[in-house]
């Protein structure tokens, strides 16, 4: 799973929407946009699934500091209030157990990160979000979209590879592959 740090942000817009069905609770979680006082739960399952998911990748240092500058509150803010992007949380009994968070990127559509607290892995919870990403996407009138992951995150892999995503190589940056999903 890869994090694309700055996304463009328009704060006079106004953020973007998800259809009724998008707001409501599924299997127990509710799954809905993010608002600016989810960003402490949405801090704290970035460092849990981060320090998961790649301690055998990269070093701590390196983890805290992506974590410190990709998850500032300042940074937050500015996503979730974008026209450009849709940033999606996952709650369960009001506390933030993951998210996802989607935009125009320079290939087209991206999936920019999707991420859960490592207790949720293999819950369902990614399929929901995705499931309301995606529907974000087919909105907007993207025929497809587009994400990287690190080629050693096997956890993200897994994931991606259940949700038919296909590896485009030719399109690969370093360490981190892209992939490619067809929604129409």
């Amino acid at each position: 799973m890869y994090d694309a740090e700055s996304q463009p942000s328009s704060a006079d817009d106004a953020a973007p929407t998800l259809p009724p069905a998008a707001e409501s609770a599924a299997g127990g979680y509710e799954v809905a946009l993010a608002v600016e006082a989810d960003i402490p739960g949405i801090q704290f399952a970035a460092a849990e699934s981060w320090r998961t998911a790649y301690r055998e990748i990269y070093s701590p240092d390196y983890i805290e500091a992506f974590i410190g500058r990709a998850y500032s509150a300042e940074s937050l803010r500015r996503v979730i209030g974008s026209t450009q992007s849709v940033f999606v949380v996952a709650r369960e009994e009001g506390s933030v157990v993951g998210f996802s968070h989607a935009g125009y990127g320079p290939r087209g559509a991206e999936l920019y990160r999707i991420y859960l607290r490592p207790a949720w892995w293999g819950s369902g919870v990614g399929d929901l979000l995705l499931q309301r990403t995606e529907l974000w996407l087919r909105d907007e009138g993207y025929p497809g979209y587009g994400c990287f992951v690190h080629a050693e995150n096997q956890v993200g892999r897994r994931f991606y590879a259940k949700h038919a995503f296909r590896h485009l190589a030719e399109h690969d940056d370093g360490q981190h592959q892209f992939l490619w999903k067809e929604l129409y």
